[in-house]
């Protein structure tokens, strides 16, 4: 099975590529969206996805201008991409994803 891996500084500092979920552990909305994260990668059968607990990282979401959580930021050639602040449905946020080559974001 797999699930949502922990992002640490040294991936934010290496990696060019990279989908990145904020959340905080007492937000509703982030553990219903985390699942759709988790039913995406059991479905394609890989990790893409990494954690961050916005609460940990405040330095982090205000430079990034983060508005809320939860959040998923799509990171291409070391650079925000795409924010993603709605999470209606899995489908919806694999849409979503799939503008890019999922092979990018492959952990």
């Amino acid at each position: 099975m797999f699930s949502v891996q922990p992002i640490t500084d040294e991936i934010l500092r290496t990696r060019d590529h990279f989908l990145l979920f904020i959340q905080t552990p007492f937000c509703g909305t982030c553990q219903l969206a985390r699942t759709f994260l988790n039913q995406i990668e059991n479905t394609l059968n890989r990790d893409f996805f990494y954690d961050m607990n916005g609460s940990l990282y405040p330095d982090f979401l205000q430079k990034n201008k983060i508005r809320s959580v939860p959040c998923l930021l799509m990171y291409v050639n070391g650079h925000i991409e795409k924010e993603i602040y709605v999470f209606h449905s899995t489908a919806n946020i694999l849409s979503e994803i799939t503008d890019f080559d999922l092979q990018l974001f492959e952990i």
